[in-house]
């Protein structure tokens, strides 16, 4: 089973501790930290029922709610090769048995494959041919799970404003009481958190100046746990996330003679991004190639 680090807050499931270790194993599939999760006591009924399916489409994409799904455990992933979205439920009593009649401008099939006996539902959303997802985002609002789907942005027509209506969110790497890395100096020279802020200032005068909207998770030295980071972007509703940070060595290696660029982005759509960064970072920094790969590292 997988490591589960991304369900949002308010989502419910059974738990059983694992021995000797800091994770619940989570009835719905893979694993948790126990430090994410908040202990519900007594009888409670996190079984929900479905009541209907719904779609708003909208310039950037399609949003699907579902009726009733507040709190429901989920897994989502996509296949570029198979060009499918699957999205599992976990903890269902009911679920519409298809799901033919909603007009997705994005998807040209749409499976529903009940299992009554685990109590789940999967459902295969398949990319209609000449559409693009450019990523997908599930919330909770108002008593309904929400799926999100959004299309690639566009560039725009002015030509001295390239990315006009392009939102991104750049993220500083540790902040406040979390110095991160320490400077190859010692404690004469910047932490890891003050050069991360650097970079994310710098990029964000020039994301700016050619017409981008971009917000910065903290602006000065403040303190931002994980999970506000990124519930930070998802409100902001960002096109682009970027987190910087600064790579470590072991005490006994000289940091000076150290450098390199690394990329890891979390899962293949971000592909393109990341080896289009990679690669011209290190050809313009003139900085050696370290890594580009896929990873969950916790930002």
């Amino acid at each position: 089973d997988a490591l589960i680090c991304n369900l949002p807050s308010g989502a419910c499931d059974y738990a059983a501790a694992v021995e000797d270790s800091v994770y619940y194993r989570l009835y719905s599939g893979g694993y948790i930290h126990k430090k994410d999760v908040s202990i519900l006591e007594g009888f409670v009924d996190i079984q929900k029922s479905i009541e209907a399916v719904g779609i708003q489409s909208h310039d950037r994409g399609e949003n699907f709610i579902f009726v009733g799904g507040e709190g429901l455990p989920y897994y989502i992933s996509f296949n570029e090769n198979s060009d499918i979205l699957t999205f599992q439920l976990s903890n269902l009593v009911d679920i519409p048995s298809s799901l033919s009649h909603l007009a997705s401008k994005m998807f040209d099939s749409i499976q529903v494959n009940n299992d009554e006996e685990k109590g789940s539902c999967t459902i295969r959303l398949h990319l209609a041919e000449g559409q693009e997802l450019w990523g997908y985002q599930v919330e909770y609002s108002e008593g309904n799970l929400y799926l999100k789907c959004k299309t690639p942005p566009t560039l725009s027509s002015n030509s001295s404003k390239p990315l006009q209506g392009i939102s991104v969110v750049l993220d500083a790497g540790h902040g406040g009481s979390d110095q991160g890395a320490m400077s190859v100096w010692g404690t004469q020279g910047p932490m890891e958190k003050d050069i991360t802020l650097a970079y994310a200032q710098s990029l964000r005068r020039r994301l700016e100046s050619l017409g981008a909207e971009v917000s910065l998770t903290r602006s000065d030295d403040s303190t931002m746990d994980e999970e506000d980071r990124i519930l930070y972007s998802a409100y902001k509703d960002a096109d682009l996330y970027l987190s910087f940070h600064g790579t470590a060595t072991e005490s006994n290696v000289n940091g000076q003679a150290v450098s390199g660029i690394s990329v890891y982005y979390d899962n293949e759509m971000s592909y393109d991004l990341g080896r289009l960064l990679y690669r011209q970072l290190a050809s313009q920094l003139k900085l050696k190639n370290n890594d580009l790969s896929s990873n969950d590292l916790s930002v």
